[in-house]
């Protein structure tokens, strides 16, 4: 792309050097500049861009982004005010304002985005609505999934997210927006169809200071509705429920559509009379002037709320409401990961076929100790195993290990059934017993391998 052309896109103080240059690609990372490449020099946390100049002229950078005067013959320097509003104007139209193309929806909040965003993905996809993800866990496009490097990447990288999402034929994205981006403008740029509002509780003070500031990041996604330059006609859907959601009301451009949902009774979107069932939990939405009986295979009453916020975004993106409820019933887990084993100097001929039932049911299973007792641990894994038809398993005889496997292989609404001891809080070997619960072990590989974030 011509640099005449990228220059129109943000607001320039100074030139130094010939506007005569072809950009072929952006980066704000020294280490990933290329030849005749623009590096976009940004002012981080823990080091400086501006430092790392020569280091991107020397790999090829043939212009400079800066928010101070470099003088070197073998780059053109851009003088800004801000090289991160200038790295998300810049990104965006070099990569063809790939959001233009699409139908928006951003989650923002302190916890449920993940869940939220998943949710609303889900009933678009099942609506019809080819619909493209980014967010904490990964980034879907398409067909493919990439594990995410941040909740909201950086303006440049979200760019060229979206761009992809577009050319897989996606017509629809939808994004968790962190506090951290919206401080930092990484979505500039953008305009939204719907703009969700899940809750806010203490977080994050260490980068924003006080809840005030924290609150008033998280406001900009919906301040900034009434700014939007093109014909979309915004919604913001907030959490009625939430104390900050009742502020947030207040600051809204009043032209702009706002939709409240929870299980109060001022909400527009309402649930009320849920109950946890055997597959999940159901609940009557009540919107629109109409009831509904919705059952959503997720456990919890933060998970309800989540399913009407959900419901409402997709509604907002025009997916009729008994449509979407359609879906939500279609929902699964998307795989049940078992953790299993059978006990020493019990019934042997009982270990094929517990395989059996494991192999039938789950869509993957780790099989492991329970209680080898006298027998060798080893040996009771391989009689277990005769019984697999399928080769969705593996052996990890060590059951600790086993259990932080299973929980390193779950992805967000994944299940994962650790059988066997249950309440025992022991293991019991040919000579000794040690110590052993198996829900600690699991808290302590949640921990670290957490599937949902909440920033």
């Amino acid at each position: 792309m011509q640099l005449k052309t990228l220059l129109s896109a943000t607001a320039v103080r100074q030139v130094i050097g010939t506007l005569d240059r072809t950009v072929e690609n952006i980066a704000y990372d020294s280490r990933r500049v290329q030849r005749n490449g623009m590096f976009v020099a940004l002012r981080g946390e823990k080091s400086d861009g501006h430092e790392f100049i020569g280091q991107a002229i020397e790999k090829g950078a043939s212009v400079i982004v800066a928010e101070r005067e470099e003088q070197n013959p073998r780059a053109t320097c851009l003088v800004v005010e801000n090289t991160r509003t200038a790295l998300a104007d810049f990104a965006e139209t070099f990569y063809g304002h790939p959001g233009r193309k699409l139908k928006l929806a951003a989650v923002t909040g302190t916890n449920g985005k993940t869940t939220t965003t998943f949710l609303i993905k889900h009933i678009c996809e099942n609506a019809g609505l080819r619909c493209g993800l980014i967010g904490t866990v990964r980034y879907e496009i398409g067909e493919r999934v990439l594990p995410a490097i941040r909740t909201t990447p950086e303006s440049l990288d979200l760019q060229e997210l979206l761009a992809q999402i577009v050319n897989a034929g996606c017509q629809a994205a939808v994004m968790e927006v962190s506090s951290h981006a919206l401080a930092q403008d990484r979505p500039r740029g953008l305009e939204w169809n719907v703009a969700v509002f899940t809750n806010l509780t203490q977080d994050h003070l260490d980068f924003h200071g006080t809840m005030k500031s924290y609150f008033e990041s998280k406001m900009k996604l919906f301040t900034g509705l009434g700014s939007q330059k093109k014909k979309r006609k915004p919604v913001a859907i907030v959490n009625i429920d939430d104390r900050y959601g009742e502020q947030l009301l207040n600051k809204i451009d009043k032209r702009i559509p706002a939709i409240t949902y929870g299980m109060g009774m001022r909400a527009e979107f309402r649930a009320s009379n849920y109950r946890v069932e055997s597959s999940g939990t159901s609940y009557q939405l009540d919107a629109r002037g109409k009831s509904y009986l919705v059952r959503v295979p997720l456990i919890g009453r933060f998970n309800v709320t989540n399913s009407v916020a959900a419901l409402a975004a997709a509604n907002a993106l025009g997916i009729n409401l008994r449509d979407a409820l359609k879906t939500l019933r279609e929902l699964e887990p998307h795989r049940l990961i078992a953790v299993f084993g059978c006990g020493g100097n019990r019934d042997r001929q009982k270990r094929p076929l517990m395989a059996e039932i494991v192999d039938r049911h789950a869509d993957y299973a780790i099989i492991t100790s329970d209680n080898p007792r006298k027998e060798n641990p080893d040996t009771i894994v391989a009689e277990i195993e005769t019984g697999f038809r399928s080769t969705h398993y593996e052996k990890v005889v060590d059951r600790t290990r086993a259990i932080n496997r299973a929980i390193e292989l779950a992805r967000p609404h994944d299940i994962v059934l650790i059988a066997g001891k249950g309440h025992e809080n022991y293991q019991e070997f040919a000579d000794h017993t040690i110590p052993f619960d198996d829900i600690q072990v699991a808290r302590r590989a949640i921990e670290d391998h957490p599937v949902e974030f909440s920033s």
